[in-house]
């Protein structure tokens, strides 16, 4: 079906799916990469790159523009997020890190005291991907690189709402719902329509966990750890 994570990334497609849904930001002379176009139409209807478009949980029509329909109903039904923004604003992404360059907070963070996720014991800190909600961080200590799986979570668990992988398509244009299927059914068949693969989350900012610190300090290269003030959670390679 058309409407899956590799057809998007075909030439064309994510840009005239976003100009449905903004077209006073993208124009058909717009020089960004599929790649790059991709990840904003995902910002844009709230859904990771693991998730799983509507051909998988709806009877959609495979066509573009039957596929334009159906997104701009669901990103109306959403309260149109991102709607207005630059281009160069939306790859700034979901995250951004402070004046310092060791804490990051979360644009979608609507609570009156912003979460920070400090990395306050490293000499730098960066977000490798910024459009992409469960992006790595890789962090640089005493000459060491470690990376971060759980910047989502971390914002997550402190209440900010993030796109989920299990994405709520709204509007009636997706067509007739199908019956709900095990996670391996669902995978299977979303395989086998597209030969390739594609809910919200948050957390409390805080400082690395004592297990981590010792890693890096024993010169572990690649320990991946969530981060939140102070995060707590064990480090994961």
């Amino acid at each position: 079906m058309l409407v899956f994570m590799y057809k998007l990334r075909q030439q064309g497609v994510a840009l005239q799916l976003l100009m449905a849904l903004d077209k006073e930001v993208f124009k058909a002379d717009c020089t960004e990469t599929d790649e790059d176009l991709t990840s904003m139409l995902l910002m844009k209807v709230q859904a990771q790159k693991q998730s799983c478009l509507p051909h998988v949980s709806h009877h959609v029509i495979g066509s573009v523009e039957a596929t334009a329909a159906a997104l701009s109903q669901h990103y109306e039904q959403c309260n149109k997020p991102f709607h207005g923004k630059t281009i160069e604003e939306l790859k700034k992404g979901y995250f951004q890190t402070n004046e310092e360059g060791k804490g990051i907070t979360c644009i979608l963070d609507t609570n009156e005291i912003k979460t920070l996720v400090n990395f306050d014991y490293a000499d730098a800190v960066a977000i490798k991907e910024p459009m992409d909600v469960t992006t790595m961080v890789e962090v640089t200590a005493g000459g060491r690189t470690s990376h971060v799986d759980s910047l989502m979570q971390e914002f997550l668990d402190a209440g900010v709402m993030v796109p989920s992988v299990e994405v709520e398509w709204k509007g009636e244009l997706f067509g007739e719902k199908k019956p709900d299927q095990t996670p391996r059914k669902r995978k299977a068949d979303a395989i086998e329509a597209t030969s390739q693969q594609s809910p919200f989350l948050s957390r409390s900012a805080g400082a690395l966990s004592t297990a981590l610190r010792k890693k890096l300090k024993k010169g572990n290269s690649d320990p991946s750890t969530p981060t939140p003030k102070k995060p707590a959670n064990s480090p994961s390679s």
